[in-house]
């Protein structure tokens, strides 16, 4: 069900969306619960430096309430219906990549020329699952060691590891 903006002004467009009154299914969609999500998006994308239109606060929305690590097209697909007007996927990779240099988000390469998209901002390594293609957060404590084992020939600052496999017994739990 798409609605009009005839009536709307800027800031009643805002309220609905973070309210989820245009769009129902915005509410289906799978949510993490974050830092980030605590906070309003509009203010999230502020504090970046990023103007809050309402294509980049849908973006920013699903961004912030998914596991998945999206490529660009995937994120078109899931959003372009969520708004009352057309979306275009220009619109969607401008917005990625001002979200990405705002640090917003995070670019994740997991294979050649393929870049996906993480609203995780926290320091964290990354699991492919070669089988299914899934990406899975990996806390970053699971790997300080690796740190230490550098000793002292080496002064870490950070890194950040992308492991290839396949999750055995099923998906892995996040």
């Amino acid at each position: 069900m798409k609605l009009g903006l005839q009536g709307l002004t800027k800031s009643m467009f805002r309220i609905s969306l973070s309210t989820d009154r245009f769009n129902p299914a915005i509410s289906d969609l799978p949510i993490r619960k974050t830092k980030a999500m605590k906070h309003n998006v509009e203010e999230l994308l502020s504090t970046h430096g990023v103007k809050p239109t309402p294509q980049r606060m849908v973006i920013a929305e699903y961004l912030l309430g998914t596991h998945s690590h999206p490529t660009a097209d995937e994120v078109f697909q899931a959003v372009k219906t969520m708004l009352p007007v057309s979306l275009s996927r220009a619109t969607v990779y401008n917005t990625l990549n001002a979200l990405v240099a705002a640090g917003v988000i995070q670019e994740v390469t997991t294979e050649a020329g393929r870049v996906r998209y993480d609203a995780n901002m926290s320091d964290h390594h990354h699991f492919v699952d070669i089988e299914t293609g899934d990406v899975i957060d990996i806390p970053a404590e699971t790997l300080n060691q690796l740190k230490v084992e550098l000793g002292d020939k080496y002064k870490v600052r950070k890194f950040h590891v992308t492991i290839f496999g396949e999750v055995v017994g099923g998906r892995a739990k996040e």
